[in-house]
């Protein structure tokens, strides 16, 4: 005798197979035929036979299961015993897979409807966009937002270190005090931080040990802008664009006084406080906003007990806002002030900068035919900035900067959904020491008209374009 390699036989949705021991004088061909065919000629039996069901009774539903034998005669089952065993357990396993599956439906059913529920993310709006009806999960642009309890939780000493957890975001750190936001490897005048849609002017972009003039302590939420979007705000912005918004205008007139506050202790190697509050109320169709925070830190712990001289920082800001708003729009001024002081780490040298800054800022929905709101910001800012060792100022940088930005939404058409605009700048900056001077008073007007539009059908297009035209003088 010798062993005839195992046949396979199809049934329903499966195989069975087994190794077979047939007599070498036999022919060699198939011991198992496809069932259909067995089945079948099961079927054509002569009259004289009758049916005789198999051993187990799940098979007694398959007539494929049953054997046509003469009468008298013993029923047998036509398959060897270990295929027999095997086809048993495969249908007592699918009948237990089918059980079970029917058992479990009632539980499933409560889980697919609560789903949904638990699904719910929280809506975040892109200020920094025209379309600000969209909310940033969303628009097509390629932005993030940073607010809420995120927020707290990131909201570090500088504008760069509150972002520099994001990825592709990181941190040009100069000391304790200075920490601008990187943007996909790009930094400076490529990346532009405004406040509330405007420019922050301030002198960041020059040298390394600029500090940024915004505090994240008075920070709502923290909007990082890339892609075609950035052409709103510059045409040279091409790492993105980083927003800081502040509701220092209410919007609306809320029922009753409200206010928060914050406190913070850090005992990390730089070790400091933070504190900040704000109100707010309103009187009928008048809001009003205070706010104020202040920040120190010490000097950075090295090793041990070691301290780096002259790494300290101190920030203080305060400013307040009002706006008159009905079913319409609103309208709407704030003034804020800005003061830091922080040391150069390795020398002897202090910065001391302080920027005093007024907002206007206003909406009108539904102004003309085929348009949904307009929206005016205007915002001037002095800075100045001094440097200089053991308390005497030796250079200095003077920043007086204008802007002006006006929104017109349409309403869709056709698919797609945009605004377009016009900005406007005027500049006057000029940097000087005691002796020399570095960069002569300069002034510097640029203008430009921008667009955007949208259009979504699966994944969505977005569209932006720039004409700008500058001029300076000296």
């Amino acid at each position: 005798m010798r062993t005839i390699p195992a046949w396979s036989a199809h049934m329903g949705r499966g195989w069975i197979s087994c190794p077979l021991r047939r007599r070498s004088s036999r022919p060699r061909r198939p011991f198992f035929r496809p069932l259909r065919e067995v089945a079948s000629r099961a079927r054509q039996a002569p009259t004289g036979f009758t049916s005789t069901a198999a051993r187990h009774p799940l098979f007694a539903d398959f007539p494929l299961m049953h054997a046509r034998q003469p009468p008298g005669r013993r029923a047998t089952d036509w398959r060897p015993r270990r295929c027999r065993q095997s086809a048993r357990f495969k249908m007592k396993r699918e009948l237990f897979s089918a059980v079970s599956a029917l058992a479990l439906l009632p539980c499933v059913a409560p889980l697919q409807a609560a789903e949904p529920d638990g699904e719910r993310l929280e809506t975040l709006t892109i200020e920094a966009l025209p379309l600000q009806d969209v909310s940033a999960a969303e628009s097509v642009q390629p932005a993030k937002v940073v607010a809420g309890e995120e927020l707290i939780k990131q909201r570090d000493r500088s504008l760069g270190r509150s972002l520099s957890s994001e990825p592709g975001i990181s941190s040009a750190d100069f000391g304790i005090g200075v920490g601008r936001p990187v943007v996909r490897g790009l930094s400076g005048p490529r990346v532009r931080v405004q406040e509330n849609g405007l420019s922050a002017a301030d002198v960041s972009t020059l040298s390394v040990d600029h500090a940024v003039s915004i505090d994240t302590l008075t920070a709502r939420q923290i909007e990082v802008l890339k892609g075609p979007a950035t052409l709103l705000y510059g045409s040279g912005a091409i790492g993105g664009v980083v927003n800081v918004v502040t509701d220092r205008i209410p919007r609306s007139a809320p029922t009753r006084v409200g206010g928060e506050i914050d406190f913070s202790v850090n005992d990390s190697t730089v070790g400091g406080a933070a504190t900040a509050l704000s109100l707010t109320g309103g009187l009928g169709d008048f809001a009003w906003r205070l706010h104020g925070d202040t920040r120190q830190t010490g000097d950075y712990q090295a090793d041990g007990d070691q301290r780096l001289d002259n790494s300290a920082t101190e920030t203080d800001t305060s400013g307040a806002g009002g706006s008159w708003s009905g079913s319409r729009g609103y309208l709407g001024a704030a003034v804020a002030s800005h003061a830091s002081t922080y040391g150069i780490p390795g020398e002897e040298a202090q910065i001391d900068l302080s920027q005093d800054r007024i907002d206007l800022a206003g909406e009108l929905y539904e102004p003309f035919p085929y348009f949904e709101r307009l929206k005016v910001s205007a915002a001037h800012t002095d800075y100045l900035h001094t440097e200089g060792e053991a308390g005497i100022p030796e250079v200095f940088f003077d920043n007086e900067e204008a802007e002006v930005r006006v929104e017109l939404n349409h309403a869709p058409a056709g698919g797609w959904r945009g605004a377009l605009g016009l900005q406007a700048t005027d500049r006057q900056f000029e940097a000087f020491g005691e002796e020399e001077v570095f960069v002569p008073p300069t002034d510097t007007r640029s203008a430009a008209l921008f667009a955007v539009e949208e259009y979504s059908f699966g994944n969505g297009l977005d569209n932006a374009g720039r004409f700008p035209r500058r001029a300076a003088g000296a």
